[in-house]
């Protein structure tokens, strides 16, 4: 999975505004959506978020792939990231 080729952003402790100009998308994100954006910009894997979401919050990792997964399918569906 990777982010789709033309597709800016920008990222802050706040969140993220990612846009795609060619296609007239723009997705804001709240702050946990900003964290995961900029670490698929670093090419981490949602195996690898999940891992550090866990070991930072104690949450279950299960609970938190799962989210990692609804997410990721949303941003496909906007066009913004590649199977």
């Amino acid at each position: 999975m990777a982010i789709s080729r033309g597709i800016s952003s920008v990222v802050d402790r706040n969140g993220a505004v990612v846009l795609d100009a060619k296609r007239g998308v723009i997705m804001t994100m709240n702050a946990m959506g900003g964290f995961v954006w900029k670490r698929l910009e670093e090419r981490v894997t949602l195996s690898g978020i999940a891992r550090e979401l866990a070991e930072d919050t104690g949450a279950e990792i299960g609970e938190i792939e799962a989210d990692l997964r609804e997410f990721a399918a949303e941003l496909r569906a906007a066009g913004l990231l590649t199977p």
